[in-house]
């Protein structure tokens, strides 16, 4: 395969959407459901539980070879045993695909366009997903570092027009119900924030950095600032909306997009936040997708990705459409089982790592 570059700005503007991803909407919503007025410390818990694992995947990327785990693992165990955690890892980042698309459909047929089956929506946005994996991986991220300049140009209007309207008398009292609901929260803010990035390892090959402190440097400014944005969001949802308001609402942030009001003449601009989450979802989406692509190809062999595309692409829409039954059951599962699954897939870094230091303890015996 030809290889392709990409600048570390370029991947922290891809790690910030990654970090932001679908959770943009459904995530404050999600832990102020748990943690009430707490939920904002659920995000701090989950940051501090975060850095060791981006500490995780960058010490992966930095020994060994400078390529991905699915050539690291196939090195060393070889296609076979190595596809015993290959494909996990692949079926990871498929999973989240499907997921986002899942979420994404349902919102725009619920909020936006209810008179278009969920499926139009999805298949649409993946045509264009595919499209983008045949562009390949430097125009994707060339794409992402000006999208970027857009989502921030919006969610700093979302902030400002917002900031007359909180009220900080609604964070309190602090852990009224204790440190469990805090921490149930944060697990949900570590697995959504910082694991899922994990499809980014396929990309880190990628990067053109000129050390490893500049490759630690852009991935830690990304994730970070990702987590930021959602907890000035979650912070949000509970001062303006409160959170006996915001946790009734699946998609609070969208409702708070409505409580925008600036001279009584700028109002009614909540598309303006679907357009912010429908852009960090799409790259969110094209990030797992490109990992789903580039691991199938090293596994096997192939010569190009891209002729992945359509297969892949296909596949995707199945699992988004028959993903769950309806999203009352889907937010079951986010609530309680997908953070575990997230969790669980830590075992496949944490068990390439061990396998490389083994493997340069032996070389240095």
């Amino acid at each position: 395969m030809r290889e392709e570059a990409i600048s570390a700005r370029q991947f922290t503007a891809l790690a910030l959407f990654v970090t932001i991803g679908d959770s943009l909407v459904i995530l404050p919503g999600t832990m102020v459901s748990l943690a009430k007025q707490d939920a904002w410390l659920s995000m701090l818990v989950g940051l501090a539980a975060g850095l060791p694992v981006i500490l995780l995947f960058l010490a992966v990327h930095a020994r060994g070879a400078a390529a991905s785990p699915v050539v690291k693992l196939k090195r060393i165990c070889g296609p076979w045993f190595g596809g015993l955690f290959i494909l996990p890892y692949i079926a990871f980042s498929l999973f989240l695909s499907a997921g986002s698309m899942r979420i994404l459909g349902d919102f725009m047929i619920t909020q936006i366009m209810p008179e278009t089956p969920g499926t139009a929506v999805v298949a649409l946005l993946l045509i264009v997903a595919a499209a983008a994996i045949r562009g390949g991986v430097e125009a994707f991220a060339r794409a992402g570092e000006v999208l970027l300049l857009c989502f921030l140009f919006v969610f700093f209007f979302f902030i400002l027009t917002l900031v007359p309207q909180v009220d900080f008398h609604r964070l309190l009292p602090v852990c009224e119900n204790g440190p469990g609901p805090v921490a149930h929260g944060g697990l949900l803010s570590l697995a959504f924030c910082f694991i899922e990035i994990m499809p980014l390892m396929m990309l880190m090959p990628h990067v053109k950095a000129n050390s490893r402190k500049e490759m630690r440097r852009a991935l830690l400014i990304g994730a970070i600032a990702g987590a930021c944005a959602l907890l000035i969001v979650t912070l949000l949802c509970i001062t303006v909306l409160g959170p006996g308001h915001a946790e009734r609402h699946m998609y609070p942030t969208y409702t708070l997009a409505k409580k925008i009001s600036v001279g009584s003449f700028l109002e009614r601009v909540e598309a303006m936040i679907a357009f912010m989450w429908i852009i960090s979802t799409f790259m969110k989406l094209g990030v797992n997708l490109f990992a789903v692509h580039l691991g199938l190809a090293q596994w096997i062999g192939s010569r190009s990705y891209r002729t992945l595309s359509v297969p892949v692409a296909a596949v995707t829409l199945a699992l988004a459409a028959n993903f769950t039954d309806n999203m009352a059951y889907f937010n079951h599962i986010v609530t309680l089982a997908w953070p575990i699954y997230d969790l669980t897939m830590l075992f496949v870094p944490l068990f390439l790592l061990g396998l490389l230091l083994v493997r340069k303890a032996g070389k240095r015996g």
